[in-house]
């Protein structure tokens, strides 16, 4: 008899090349005068001795001895080679792990067989698991490898983990150019953390806008906004209100429900909520005292109204932290 001859592909074409060397001498065990022939398992006939290396798949060969004098007086014998498959499955070649949302699990996927052992190694050969997912904290190289039950192995394959995060952000990193032709909301990057952030803004009482990649908004209207800064590999989104101030240059107190009453825009409970507005008509006389939180001033004076024209006012705007902004100008008053 002749042990079977068993190994793992060697790659991926289910063939590999056996060390027939021994079997022939095996098979006489001293005998001489004897004819060996191999047939495969199509009933083709083989060279013989067999050929060294045997490139082959799996498969059965038959064995035929026969004596050279009495051809009738034979014995016959099987070999069996056999090639287990190398493992194969599949592996994404980069992922994202969100340091705020740890941890991150990793898996293969399409395994050929589902019988398979694992091992996950990361980039200084520790074992992070032995199964078909890993959890991981951070960034790095990771090699998976499968195993068979027939104790074959896969080609080891990497995947290269990424560090993102949700952004941190605070009000000193927002700066606003407002109370001017050109109302410009700007973001300051350096400090939001190491993800790779886009931007959008809401004004009160709208939809939100479309993101974007820049960080700078220009020829905003004034009022009150929410600014959003979102991880683009889905580590979160963060929010922040801000502040756009403006001075409507015109008000027409109508009552058509437009326009009817002068205030600052960019103003409610949560910025600037002490603040004081002192309107004076031309010769400095001062006509009234509004606060911007409420409706505004609706054109009347003592109950009259007055004509239209040109006033002006000083504003105070003081914020949560007693910082003071003070502000004057001037706008029309338009009846229709």
């Amino acid at each position: 008899p002749v042990t079977d001859f068993i190994e793992c592909d060697d790659d991926l074409d289910g063939l590999f090349s056996f060390d027939t060397s021994t079997i022939e001498a095996t098979i006489l065990n001293g005998q001489t005068g004897m004819l060996v022939s191999y047939i495969d398992k199509n009933g083709n006939p083989l060279s013989s001795p067999l050929p060294n290396p045997f490139l082959t798949s799996s498969q059965t060969i038959s064995v035929k001895v026969e004596n050279e004098l009495y051809v009738n007086c034979t014995a016959e014998t099987t070999i069996n080679f056999t090639v287990h498959p190398k493992p194969t499955f599949e592996l994404d070649e980069e992922a994202v792990v969100c340091l705020n949302l740890l941890p991150k699990q990793l898996s293969i996927f399409n395994p050929q067989e589902a019988n398979y052992s694992y091992s996950w190694t990361d980039e200084y050969g520790f074992e992070i698991s032995n199964q078909q997912q890993a959890e991981i904290t951070q960034g790095g190289i990771y090699t998976v490898i499968a195993t068979s039950i027939n104790g074959c192995t896969s080609y080891p394959q990497e995947i290269n983990i990424l560090e993102s995060t949700i952004a941190s952000i605070t009000t000193s990193q927002i700066e606003i150019t407002d109370d001017s032709d050109n109302n410009v909301i700007s973001v300051e990057t350096s400090g939001l953390g190491i993800g790779n952030y886009e931007y959008a803004i809401q004004k009160e009482g709208e939809s939100i806008g479309f993101y974007q990649d820049e960080p700078i908004f220009e020829n905003i209207s004034p009022g009150i906004y929410i600014v959003y800064v979102k991880d683009k590999n889905n580590c979160g989104t963060v929010t922040l209100a801000i502040s756009v101030i403006g001075y409507p240059k015109f008000f027409t107190p109508n009552n058509d429900g437009q326009n009817d009453y002068w205030n600052v825009i960019g103003v409610n409970s949560n910025f600037y909520s002490d603040s004081l507005i002192h309107i004076f008509d031309r010769f400095g006389k001062l006509i009234t005292t509004i606060d911007p939180s409420g409706n505004g001033w609706d054109g009347f004076y003592n109950g009259v109204t007055l004509p239209s024209t040109d006033y002006w006012f000083t504003v105070e705007l003081i914020d949560k932290n007693g910082s003071v902004k003070v502000r004057k100008g001037h706008f029309s008053l338009i009846r229709r």
